[in-house]
């Protein structure tokens, strides 16, 4: 059925590779529904760079549903790489209670440390270890499932622990959202997670019209988000969302710079239309010049 999309992949693509920031497990099985196997690994510029990646076996990729039921897993550590579980007791994660901890890797790829900074690399070194700063945890079969970032990790006041990760990609499913964001707040005293979110303009338009409120707004947006986060334990779903009218701050490859989010947040409809076009403007390309470009990359290849 997808014999002429092979061909223009160049005839005989074994498999792909995802690495740089996590792939959706959706967009996975969708390539998998086509034929085109994407496998995922994992690293940082301290492991020059591979840390762990799937291993790539045709005959379960063709013969079973092996790689779509482990879909977002980065896989096993590559060879001469070890790697293991540590507890994180500032944000009362232990590997014994919660099955799953710090990443930590050793082997000859890892970095002695930063050049001329002691400190730093004290912080990222325990021994021959290196603290990845991810948290994860570790299958029967050996494969490694990313679940968030350490410093990130949102603790209740319950000792329950949310990863934002998690449920921004959930909240990412409503088209009402351009960029989210979940983070702990202290609501009455206690800490709770809210979603910090920059409206699509045009999805909201399409379904509430040009004249819509901030507080139309705000209620369609959360009621998106709880829809989308139904299916999860009810102490990991966001309590409320806080809209803002300029984009979160994003890097080269998309990742939200959350170190660079502010405090405080407003939502104002004029700003907020001013810069979705502003946003627009800086997004949009030409149609032909993709084709043009599409059709050359398929001739290279």
């Amino acid at each position: 059925v997808f014999r002429e999309l092979h061909h223009r992949l160049g005839g005989s693509l074994r498999f792909m590779v995802s690495a740089g920031a996590a792939l959706n497990p959706q967009v996975g099985r969708d390539f998998a529904l086509l034929g085109i196997p994407v496998i995922q690994g994992w690293g940082l510029s301290e492991a020059a760079p591979v840390i762990t990646a799937q291993h790539w076996h045709p005959r379960r990729f063709y013969m079973s549903n092996y790689y779509e039921e482990r879909m977002g897993s980065i896989g096993w550590p590559v060879d001469g790489v070890d790697i293991a579980l540590i507890d994180v007791p500032e944000k009362e994660l232990y590997v014994h209670l919660h099955g799953e901890g710090e990443i930590i890797a050793r082997g000859e790829n890892i970095t002695p440390g930063y050049w001329r900074a002691p400190e730093e690399t004290e912080r990222i070194k325990l021994g021959e270890w290196l603290r990845t700063g991810d948290i994860g945890r570790i299958d029967e079969e050996g494969n490694v499932w990313i679940t968030g970032r350490s410093k990130f990790v949102i603790v209740l006041d319950s000792g329950e622990k949310i990863h934002p990760d998690e449920i921004e990609e959930k909240i990412e499913h409503s088209p009402l959202v351009q960029d989210v964001m979940v983070m702990g707040r202290k609501v009455r005293g206690k800490t709770q997670a809210v979603a910090l979110v920059y409206p699509n303009r045009d999805e909201i338009v399409k379904r509430l019209g040009e004249s819509a409120t901030a507080d139309e707004i705000v209620r369609a947006v959360s009621a998106d988000a709880d829809a989308v986060q139904a299916d999860i334990a009810s102490y990991k779903r966001t309590t409320d969302v806080i809209l803002t009218d300029e984009p979160l701050p994003r890097t080269a490859i998309r990742k939200i710079m959350r170190g660079q989010v502010q405090e405080n947040y407003g939502f104002d409809l004029a700003r907020w239309a001013a810069s979705w076009a502003e946003f627009q403007a800086q997004t949009a390309t030409e149609p032909a010049d993709d084709e043009a470009q599409a059709e050359e990359a398929l001739a290279a290849v």
